[in-house]
């Protein structure tokens, strides 16, 4: 029976996108809980704020994307916030270009990882469409929690996921979707 699996990683203070070992270490092991066949659908990374999260996150959209895991990656948020938006850009942009460095991928890796993952804030939502063996990242998690945030609460159902916000997995094993719900509170 598929579970919630929760991951908590060590507090850094740096948040450069040279990925850092303990980054790589718990993509690793999430990357794992997701791929090993035992089932996982929904894992919880939950750490302090400027902690690694993003770069732990990113790691393993790339790392999922390049080995096949998944055809596509959605970061979604429910906050409505531009900067934050324009920063996870910004991070993944980043993040891509070190990933790329790192692995030596050539110019047609590259733009399948571009065109892979895509992030997708509130507002932006109900233009995304999932497909199976995808993964989902829940990027501040915590902030969506409202009664009143229509545009989320949409997209799950749009999407034939709502059971997952409801502890019920089973639309995530028929579609093979993964989630990974990020957050600084485990509220």
């Amino acid at each position: 029976k598929p579970s919630l699996h929760t991951v908590t990683i060590p507090t850094t203070n740096d948040m450069s996108y040279t990925f850092h070992d303990q980054q790589r270490e718990m993509a690793e092991r999430i990357l794992s809980t997701f791929t090993n066949g035992e089932g996982e659908l929904y894992a919880l990374l939950l750490a302090q704020m400027q902690s690694g999260k993003t770069g732990t996150y990113l790691r393993i959209a790339l790392e999922g994307i390049q080995r096949g895991f998944y055809d596509k990656v959605h970061i979604i948020c429910g906050s409505r916030d531009v900067a934050l938006r324009k920063q996870t850009e910004k991070s993944l942009s980043e993040a891509l270009d070190a990933f790329a460095d790192e692995k030596g991928l050539g110019i047609w890796e590259i733009r399948k990882l571009e065109g892979s993952i895509k992030v997708f804030w509130n507002q932006d939502l109900k233009d995304l469409v999932v497909d199976s063996k995808c993964l989902i990242i829940n990027d501040e998690s915590h902030v969506a929690q409202s009664k009143g945030n229509i545009p989320y609460k949409n997209f799950w159902k749009k999407s034939g996921l709502e059971k997952c916000l409801y502890g019920d997995f089973s639309p995530l094993l028929e579609m093979n979707i993964r989630v990974l719900s990020v957050s600084a509170t485990s509220f």
